[in-house]
C-alpha cells in the first residue's frame, strides 16, 4: 500500500475540524488550532490510511503517529503503520479506548503519565470554594487591588499582544532554553493566524498596559482547552487572577477545562495539581513488542 503524506496547512482545518466536530474528543492536542502551530517544528504531516486521517509528527520522543483518525479497519491501519516502521509509537488512544480496540498480544501498551491532560470543573476554577483553595483566593484579593480589566482579543489587539510575548520571551532568554524558545514559535503562528483559527482569548491590562494574555478553543461540546497563557510573573498573583477571570467571564459555558499536560516537568506538575484536577486524560502509547 502506497501511502502519501503532506505538510498540514490551513486547507486541512475543514476536514480536521469536522471529525472533531462529530467524534467527541477529549485529547487536548486532537483540535487543528494545536497541531497547526506546532506543525513547523514537529514536521507535521497529513494523509489517509484505510480512509482514515493519519497524523505523523516528530517530538522528543521520536516519530509519532496520533491514533488513527475514522472508523475504518483501524486495527489493521495501526498494523500497517507499526510494520512498515513509519514510526516509533502511536500515541493518543485513551484507556478506554484501548480497553475497546483489543488489540493484540504483538504490541505494547504503556500509559504516558507525563503526558495526562488535567481537567478542571469550570465551576471549581471560578468559585475555589475550600480551604484548599485558600491560597489562590488570597492571591486573586491582592491582583484585584489593582487596576486591572480583562478583555476579549480582536485583531487590533494582535500586535500588543506579540510585543508582550516577545518582552516576555526576551526576560526569559528563551534564545538560551530550547523548550522555551520552540514555544514562542508557536505561540507566534498562532498569534499570527489568530483570525484562521478557532480560537478565542482575553488580554489583561494593568494600568491600560497588556500585562497577559490567554488563549483557548474549543475541544468538543462541554469542554474547552486553554492553549497558551501568560503573564508577566513580577506581578503578584497575576496568574491566579487571570486563570479565575477567564474561567469566569470567557468559559462558564463549559462543563470542563482541559489544562493539558505537565510534560514531566515537577514545577509544573505541582502547579496543576494545586488546582485539584477533576480527573485525567490518560494518554497511552502503543508500541511493537
Amino acid at each position: 500500500m502506497y501511502v502519501d503524506f503532506e505538510p498540514l496547512e490551513l486547507k486541512h482545518k475543514k476536514i480536521l475540524d469536522e471529525y472533531f466536530k462529530l467524534n467527541r474528543v477529549e485529547v487536548s492536542e486532537f483540535n487543528f488550532t494545536e497541531m497547526f502551530i506546532w506543525r513547523k517544528l514537529r514536521n507535521t504531516k497529513i494523509g489517509f490510511i484505510n480512509e482514515n486521517i493519519c497524523i505523523a509528527t516528530e517530538k522528543t520522543t521520536g516519530k509519532i503517529f496520533y491514533k488513527p483518525f475514522g472508523n475504518k479497519k483501524i486495527k489493521e491501519t495501526i498494523k500497517f503503520i507499526i510494520d512498515n516502521k513509519l514510526c516509533d509509537l502511536i500515541y493518543g488512544y485513551t484507556e478506554s479506548e484501548i480497553k475497546e480496540l483489543n488489540l493484540d498480544d504483538e504490541y505494547i501498551v504503556e500509559k504516558d503519565r507525563d503526558n495526562f491532560d488535567y481537567v478542571y470543573l469550570t465551576q471549581d476554577l471560578i468559585n475555589l470554594k475550600g480551604r484548599k483553595y485558600d491560597g489562590k483566593r488570597n492571591h486573586i484579593k491582592r491582583f484585584k487591588q489593582l487596576n486591572y480589566k480583562i478583555v476579549e482579543i480582536t485583531k487590533d489587539m494582535l500586535e500588543g499582544i506579540k510585543n508582550f510575548q516577545k518582552k516576555w520571551c526576551e526576560d526569559r532568554l528563551c534564545d538560551e532554553d530550547l523548550s522555551l524558545k520552540d514555544e514562542s514559535v508557536a505561540v507566534n503562528e498562532l498569534l499570527n493566524n489568530f483570525e484562521n483559527l478557532s480560537v478565542f482569548g482575553a488580554a489583561l491590562f494593568i494600568d491600560n498596559n497588556i500585562e497577559g494574555y490567554t488563549i483557548a478553543t474549543e475541544l468538543n461540546s462541554e469542554t474547552s482547552v486553554i492553549i497558551i497563557e501568560k503573564a508577566n510573573p513580577q506581578i503578584k498573583g497575576i496568574y491566579q487572577g487571570l486563570n479565575q477571570l477567564f474561567a469566569e467571564q470567557f468559559l462558564h459555558k463549559y462543563k470542563y477545562i482541559n489544562r493539558e499536560q505537565d510534560m514531566g516537568n515537577e514545577g509544573l506538575r505541582r502547579a496543576k495539581m494545586s488546582y485539584y484536577p477533576y480527573c485525567f486524560i490518560e494518554k497511552t502509547v502503543i508500541k511493537k513488542k
